[in-house]
């Protein structure tokens, strides 16, 4: 993989932060008001609104992990994921001006003008936000930096926040002027607008320089790869910090056949593979903790 580790500007830091006050501004909107929207503008039950909240969120329990595997399987001249931030950028926000605009139908007509903008909201939603999540593993692979980046996004989320729930309820007071339906779809028509033009932002602001390894494969071979965890003696593995057990993990590759030891209860980097003797040295620095049968105690197979 190739790791770039170059300084940020305050300029990409920013443009990538502002990309989840956008997220914000229709997240925040539907998380405070969705359901008072439904049930006292738009006209459907509570117990209606109710289940499609609950149906929603089954379908986002599928569809989310496919949009995962979509996203990390685009190749674009602009990288995996900040397409997606620019593709989804003006459907994100006419679905979401959609979702809160109240149509002349009757009851039934009502609720499926629900079901379907706010599925397809949610699915815009999924499709910007899980890529937009992944962006900052790629900006950078230094990880001050990408703590930093964390920060920026905090900062702009919950600004966004502060200016939904603060804000939202007397716009659409104000532009209402008594109708709450045209309140809720003009104050939703302008955050859509300044989320997408946010995201926009974002996509031009940002880069993606850490580059997967080209010989890298996304599938498991299974017949390459095996793991075991065998019970062996307490000189390594009967040895922890604190009241947790400790445990060694042996992979052995039929490409490179070698034994790898982890150990997550001394070693707080788990991706960082050391030999089984040093292993078993760190362990053995700590103070010996008896094993009960609740607690068993693994280590690396030798030879």
């Amino acid at each position: 993989m190739h790791d770039d580790g170059a300084k940020l500007s305050f300029r990409e830091k920013a443009g990538y932060g502002i990309g989840d006050a956008a997220a914000n501004f229709i997240f925040q909107t539907m998380l405070v008001f969705q359901l008072a929207f439904y049930t006292d503008t738009f006209g459907i039950t509570a117990g209606a609104a109710g289940t499609l909240f609950l149906v929603v969120r089954f379908w986002d329990a599928i569809f989310d992990p496919m949009m995962g595997v979509i996203a990390d399987r685009t190749k674009t001249k602009w990288g995996k994921f900040r397409p997606w931030v620019l593709w989804t950028a003006v459907p994100f926000g006419i679905v979401a001006f959609l979702a809160f605009t109240t149509p002349p139908f009757g009851p039934q007509g009502k609720l499926l003008y629900a079901y379907v903008t706010y599925i397809a909201l949610m699915m815009v939603y999924s499709a910007n936000n899980l890529p937009y999540s992944a962006l900052s593993g790629v900006i950078t692979g230094d990880l001050t930096e990408r703590t930093s980046l964390s920060s920026y996004r905090f900062v702009f989320a919950m600004s966004a926040a502060f200016v939904i729930q603060g804000l939202a309820l007397p716009m659409v007071n104000y532009f209402g002027q008594g109708d709450s339906a045209k309140g809720y779809q003009i104050t939703m028509g302008i955050f859509a607008v300044l989320a997408a033009i946010f995201f926009v932002v974002t996509f031009a602001t940002t880069k993606e320089r850490v580059q997967p390894d080209p010989a890298q494969k996304s599938t498991i071979n299974a017949s390459r790869i095996g793991a075991t965890i065998r019970p062996c003696s307490p000189t390594a593995c009967e040895l922890s910090s604190g009241s947790t057990p400790g445990f060694c993990s042996s992979i052995r590759r039929a490409a490179a056949p070698s034994s790898a030891c982890a150990c997550p209860s001394v070693e707080p980097d788990l991706n960082r593979a050391i030999t089984p003797s040093r292993c078993e040295r760190r362990l053995s620095r700590r103070p010996p903790v008896a094993a009960s049968g609740a607690h068993k105690s693994y280590c690396p197979a030798k030879g």
